[in-house]
């Protein structure tokens, strides 16, 4: 069994949404570096390569990550997996009322349906869903 925690899902995830190390090290505030380390970490517990590396032709271009077909099959299963674990912990904080769990479960559904939807869409339109959500 893989050795993965929940940072490396959350460097792989940072890096696939932003495209870039640097953006996504930022975002987590963590260095670059490690944000490569997490994503090498979980290509070799996986066993295949999940991402395209392209650099950019100069340095004022970003943006060039890109997932490979095995990606985009293991990219659901990492959202899962960070969702669960999220829900683990946002559960325990639901007050007693029954209406706020069943609005914590249909927000948790309707997130995981997005995220799905949203990877099989052009960017344009996955920049058109996240103005909405925001």
């Amino acid at each position: 069994m893989a050795d993965v925690n929940v940072k490396i899902l959350r460097s792989f995830l940072a890096l696939v949404e932003e495209r870039s190390t640097i953006i996504a090290g930022r975002r987590l505030g963590i260095p670059q570096s490690r944000v490569r380390d997490h994503v090498s970490a979980l290509e070799r517990a996986v066993g295949k390569p999940l991402l395209k590396r392209r650099f950019p032709p100069n340095r004022e271009e970003t943006g060039r990550t890109q997932l490979t077909e095995e990606g985009h099959v293991f990219l659901p299963r990492a959202v899962e997996a960070l969702r669960a674990y999220d829900r683990m912990f946002d559960e325990w904080s639901v007050q007693a009322d029954p209406r706020e769990h069943n609005r914590v479960v249909a927000l948790a559904l309707l997130e995981k349906v997005l995220s799905a939807l949203k990877h099989d869409l052009s960017d344009e339109e996955r920049e058109r869903i996240d103005r909405l959500l925001d």
